[in-house]
Protein backbone atom coordinates (compact mmCIF):
# COMPACT_ATOMS: atom_id res chain seq x y z
CA UNK A 1 0.00 0.00 0.00
CA UNK A 2 1.70 3.23 -1.29
CA UNK A 3 0.82 6.67 0.14
CA UNK A 4 0.92 9.83 -2.05
CA UNK A 5 3.47 13.26 -1.11
CA UNK A 6 0.07 15.21 -0.52
CA UNK A 7 -1.09 11.98 1.87
CA UNK A 8 1.86 11.85 3.82
CA UNK A 9 1.43 14.94 5.23
CA UNK A 10 -2.57 14.56 6.40
CA UNK A 11 -2.46 13.43 10.09
CA UNK A 12 -4.41 10.01 9.27
CA UNK A 13 -1.76 9.05 6.28
CA UNK A 14 -0.41 5.89 7.09
CA UNK A 15 -3.52 4.47 9.07
CA UNK A 16 -5.80 1.64 8.39
CA UNK A 17 -9.34 2.25 9.59
CA UNK A 18 -12.23 -0.32 9.46
CA UNK A 19 -15.67 1.28 8.79
CA UNK A 20 -19.07 -1.48 9.48
CA UNK A 21 -21.80 -0.18 7.70
CA UNK A 22 -19.79 2.33 5.68
CA UNK A 23 -21.44 2.45 1.94
CA UNK A 24 -24.12 4.80 3.41
CA UNK A 25 -25.52 7.71 4.98
CA UNK A 26 -23.08 8.07 8.65
CA UNK A 27 -20.88 5.31 7.81
CA UNK A 28 -20.00 6.57 4.11
CA UNK A 29 -19.32 10.17 5.47
CA UNK A 30 -16.96 8.83 8.30
CA UNK A 31 -15.16 7.06 5.58
CA UNK A 32 -15.22 9.60 2.94
CA UNK A 33 -13.61 11.96 5.93
CA UNK A 34 -11.31 9.56 7.23
CA UNK A 35 -9.30 9.25 3.80
CA UNK A 36 -9.55 13.07 3.42
CA UNK A 37 -6.79 12.81 5.92
CA UNK A 38 -4.81 10.33 4.17
CA UNK A 39 -6.46 6.94 6.28
CA UNK A 40 -6.63 3.58 4.14
CA UNK A 41 -10.60 2.51 4.69
CA UNK A 42 -11.59 -0.92 4.69
CA UNK A 43 -15.36 0.01 4.09
CA UNK A 44 -17.90 -2.92 4.89
CA UNK A 45 -21.19 -3.56 3.63
CA UNK A 46 -24.05 -6.25 4.04
CA UNK A 47 -25.53 -6.40 0.66
CA UNK A 48 -25.94 -3.15 -1.55
CA UNK A 49 -22.35 -3.75 -3.63
CA UNK A 50 -23.92 -1.27 -5.77
CA UNK A 51 -24.21 1.38 -3.30
CA UNK A 52 -20.67 0.19 -1.73
CA UNK A 53 -18.74 0.81 -4.61
CA UNK A 54 -19.70 4.74 -4.68
CA UNK A 55 -18.88 5.30 -1.58
CA UNK A 56 -15.55 3.84 -2.56
CA UNK A 57 -15.09 5.63 -5.37
CA UNK A 58 -15.95 9.10 -2.67
CA UNK A 59 -13.21 7.52 -0.66
CA UNK A 60 -10.91 7.78 -3.81
CA UNK A 61 -12.02 11.16 -4.81
CA UNK A 62 -11.03 12.68 -1.40
CA UNK A 63 -7.83 11.48 -2.06
CA UNK A 64 -7.53 8.20 0.19
CA UNK A 65 -7.59 5.20 -0.67
CA UNK A 66 -10.12 1.86 0.57
CA UNK A 67 -11.34 -1.48 0.12
CA UNK A 68 -14.72 -3.19 0.15
CA UNK A 69 -15.59 -6.14 2.18
CA UNK A 70 -18.83 -7.67 2.03
CA UNK A 71 -19.87 -9.15 5.31
CA UNK A 72 -22.92 -9.57 8.16
CA UNK A 73 -21.43 -8.17 11.69
CA UNK A 74 -23.97 -9.71 13.37
CA UNK A 75 -22.17 -13.11 12.24
CA UNK A 76 -18.84 -13.15 13.93
CA UNK A 77 -17.15 -15.82 11.53
CA UNK A 78 -17.71 -12.99 8.64
CA UNK A 79 -15.88 -10.84 11.00
CA UNK A 80 -13.64 -12.93 11.37
CA UNK A 81 -13.10 -13.17 7.61
CA UNK A 82 -13.40 -9.73 6.73
CA UNK A 83 -10.66 -8.91 9.25
CA UNK A 84 -8.03 -11.57 7.82
CA UNK A 85 -8.58 -9.78 4.42
CA UNK A 86 -7.94 -6.48 5.52
CA UNK A 87 -5.22 -7.74 7.93
CA UNK A 88 -3.51 -9.48 4.58
CA UNK A 89 -4.02 -6.21 2.79
CA UNK A 90 -2.71 -4.04 4.93
CA UNK A 91 -0.67 -5.75 7.65
CA UNK A 92 -2.45 -3.55 10.65
CA UNK A 93 -5.86 -1.69 11.94
CA UNK A 94 -5.46 0.99 13.74
CA UNK A 95 -8.78 2.28 13.85
CA UNK A 96 -12.32 0.92 14.17
CA UNK A 97 -15.50 2.34 13.98
CA UNK A 98 -18.42 0.61 15.14
CA UNK A 99 -21.20 2.36 12.70
CA UNK A 100 -23.40 -0.55 11.26
CA UNK A 101 -26.70 -0.22 12.75
CA UNK A 102 -30.42 -0.72 11.61
CA UNK A 103 -34.23 -0.07 13.00
CA UNK A 104 -37.08 -2.29 13.45
CA UNK A 105 -39.65 0.28 15.55
CA UNK A 106 -42.78 -1.28 16.50
CA UNK A 107 -44.58 -1.02 20.12
CA UNK A 108 -43.09 -3.62 22.80
CA UNK A 109 -46.87 -5.62 22.20
CA UNK A 110 -45.99 -5.98 18.80
CA UNK A 111 -42.53 -6.24 19.00
CA UNK A 112 -41.57 -9.57 17.53
CA UNK A 113 -38.67 -11.45 19.26
CA UNK A 114 -37.29 -11.72 15.63
CA UNK A 115 -37.01 -7.88 15.06
CA UNK A 116 -35.74 -7.43 18.63
CA UNK A 117 -32.49 -9.78 18.39
CA UNK A 118 -32.21 -8.62 14.75
CA UNK A 119 -31.54 -4.72 16.18
CA UNK A 120 -29.58 -5.98 18.67
CA UNK A 121 -27.20 -8.56 16.87
CA UNK A 122 -26.26 -5.59 14.49
CA UNK A 123 -26.15 -2.38 16.81
CA UNK A 124 -24.69 -4.03 19.93
CA UNK A 125 -23.69 -7.61 19.45
CA UNK A 126 -21.67 -6.30 16.32
CA UNK A 127 -19.56 -4.20 18.52
CA UNK A 128 -18.69 -6.61 20.82
CA UNK A 129 -17.63 -9.17 17.55
CA UNK A 130 -15.91 -6.19 16.06
CA UNK A 131 -13.55 -5.27 18.99
CA UNK A 132 -12.71 -8.62 20.55
CA UNK A 133 -11.89 -9.65 16.90
CA UNK A 134 -9.37 -6.56 16.82
CA UNK A 135 -8.46 -6.08 20.41
CA UNK A 136 -5.22 -8.21 20.89
CA UNK A 137 -3.40 -6.61 18.03
CA UNK A 138 -4.46 -3.31 18.70
CA UNK A 139 -2.83 -3.97 22.99
CA UNK A 140 0.00 -5.74 21.15
CA UNK A 141 0.66 -2.44 19.04
CA UNK A 142 -0.04 -0.37 22.16
CA UNK A 143 -2.01 1.68 20.32
CA UNK A 144 -5.15 2.13 18.58
CA UNK A 145 -8.67 3.71 19.01
CA UNK A 146 -12.66 2.02 18.68
CA UNK A 147 -15.52 4.22 18.21
CA UNK A 148 -19.08 3.32 18.56
CA UNK A 149 -21.41 5.55 16.48
CA UNK A 150 -24.12 5.72 19.25
CA UNK A 151 -27.70 7.33 18.52
CA UNK A 152 -29.16 10.08 20.69
CA UNK A 153 -32.06 7.83 21.30
CA UNK A 154 -30.12 6.31 23.85
CA UNK A 155 -30.64 9.69 26.09
CA UNK A 156 -34.25 10.46 24.39
CA UNK A 157 -35.92 7.58 23.09
CA UNK A 158 -38.54 8.10 20.40
CA UNK A 159 -41.94 5.60 21.40
CA UNK A 160 -42.07 1.98 19.43
CA UNK A 161 -38.30 2.04 19.99
CA UNK A 162 -37.08 0.02 22.39
CA UNK A 163 -34.95 -2.13 20.84
CA UNK A 164 -33.03 0.57 19.13
CA UNK A 165 -32.92 2.81 22.06
CA UNK A 166 -31.43 -0.94 24.48
CA UNK A 167 -28.89 -1.29 21.92
CA UNK A 168 -27.64 2.15 21.51
CA UNK A 169 -27.63 2.83 25.59
CA UNK A 170 -25.50 -0.23 25.85
CA UNK A 171 -23.31 0.85 23.48
CA UNK A 172 -22.36 3.48 26.22
CA UNK A 173 -21.91 0.95 28.47
CA UNK A 174 -19.65 -1.06 26.39
CA UNK A 175 -17.45 1.96 25.64
CA UNK A 176 -17.28 3.20 29.23
CA UNK A 177 -15.75 0.09 30.53
CA UNK A 178 -13.70 -1.90 28.19
CA UNK A 179 -11.95 1.95 27.72
CA UNK A 180 -11.27 1.64 31.02
CA UNK A 181 -10.14 -2.08 30.81
CA UNK A 182 -7.84 -1.27 27.45
CA UNK A 183 -6.53 1.56 28.37
CA UNK A 184 -3.62 0.43 30.53
CA UNK A 185 -2.63 -0.95 26.43
CA UNK A 186 -2.77 2.26 25.06
CA UNK A 187 -5.81 1.84 23.62
CA UNK A 188 -8.58 4.34 23.52
CA UNK A 189 -12.34 3.76 23.06
CA UNK A 190 -15.19 6.22 22.82
CA UNK A 191 -18.18 6.74 21.39
CA UNK A 192 -20.18 10.02 18.89
CA UNK A 193 -23.74 9.61 19.57
CA UNK A 194 -25.70 11.20 16.82
CA UNK A 195 -29.39 12.77 17.32
CA UNK A 196 -31.51 13.44 14.51
CA UNK A 197 -29.40 12.96 11.22
CA UNK A 198 -30.31 13.40 7.65
CA UNK A 199 -29.80 9.91 6.11
CA UNK A 200 -31.58 7.26 4.28
CA UNK A 201 -32.11 5.74 7.38
CA UNK A 202 -34.17 8.69 8.41
CA UNK A 203 -35.85 9.61 5.17
CA UNK A 204 -38.70 7.02 6.27
CA UNK A 205 -39.74 9.30 9.01
CA UNK A 206 -43.09 10.69 9.00
CA UNK A 207 -43.10 14.36 8.48
CA UNK A 208 -45.13 15.04 11.68
CA UNK A 209 -42.01 13.06 13.10
CA UNK A 210 -39.92 15.83 11.91
CA UNK A 211 -41.87 18.80 13.08
CA UNK A 212 -42.05 17.64 16.29
CA UNK A 213 -38.14 16.70 16.22
CA UNK A 214 -37.35 20.17 14.73
CA UNK A 215 -39.42 21.88 17.77
CA UNK A 216 -37.15 19.91 20.29
CA UNK A 217 -33.41 21.22 18.82
CA UNK A 218 -32.20 24.24 19.67
CA UNK A 219 -30.21 24.34 16.64
CA UNK A 220 -33.21 23.85 14.81
CA UNK A 221 -32.35 21.89 12.28
CA UNK A 222 -31.61 18.22 11.66
CA UNK A 223 -27.62 17.13 11.65
CA UNK A 224 -25.81 16.38 8.22
CA UNK A 225 -23.58 13.34 7.90
CA UNK A 226 -20.08 14.94 7.41
CA UNK A 227 -20.69 16.69 10.69
CA UNK A 228 -21.12 13.65 12.87
CA UNK A 229 -17.50 12.40 11.10
CA UNK A 230 -15.95 15.52 11.61
CA UNK A 231 -15.95 14.63 15.24
CA UNK A 232 -14.90 11.37 14.84
CA UNK A 233 -12.59 12.39 12.63
CA UNK A 234 -11.09 14.38 15.83
CA UNK A 235 -11.19 11.60 18.29
CA UNK A 236 -8.85 9.50 15.52
CA UNK A 237 -6.55 12.94 15.70
CA UNK A 238 -3.50 13.26 17.34
CA UNK A 239 -5.80 15.97 19.29
CA UNK A 240 -7.47 13.70 21.34
CA UNK A 241 -5.04 11.26 22.26
CA UNK A 242 -6.12 12.06 25.83
CA UNK A 243 -9.77 11.49 25.60
CA UNK A 244 -11.52 7.60 26.27
CA UNK A 245 -14.06 6.34 28.16
CA UNK A 246 -16.67 9.47 26.56
CA UNK A 247 -19.17 10.23 24.97
CA UNK A 248 -19.69 13.02 22.40
CA UNK A 249 -23.64 13.66 22.19
CA UNK A 250 -24.20 15.27 18.47
CA UNK A 251 -27.57 16.51 18.08
CA UNK A 252 -27.49 20.52 18.37
CA UNK A 253 -28.55 20.88 21.44
CA UNK A 254 -31.56 18.58 22.38
CA UNK A 255 -30.26 16.49 24.88
CA UNK A 256 -28.59 19.34 26.85
CA UNK A 257 -32.48 21.30 26.05
CA UNK A 258 -34.52 18.92 27.75
CA UNK A 259 -32.40 18.06 30.69
CA UNK A 260 -33.85 21.46 32.07
CA UNK A 261 -37.14 20.38 32.17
Amino acid sequence: MSVSADVAARSLAGQVVAVTGGSRGIGRAIAIDLARQGAFVGINFRQNETEAMAALTQVRAAGGDGKLFQADVSRPEQIEAWFKDLYKETGHIDVLINNAGITRDAPLLTMTAKDWHAVLDTNLNSAFYCSKAIVRRMCSAKRGLIVMIGSGSAFSPRVSQVNYSTSKSALIGFTRSLARELAPHGVRVNTVAPGFTATEMSASLSQSVVTESLAKIPLNRWGQPEEIAAFVSYLASPDAYYLTGQTLVVDGGRYAFEQQY
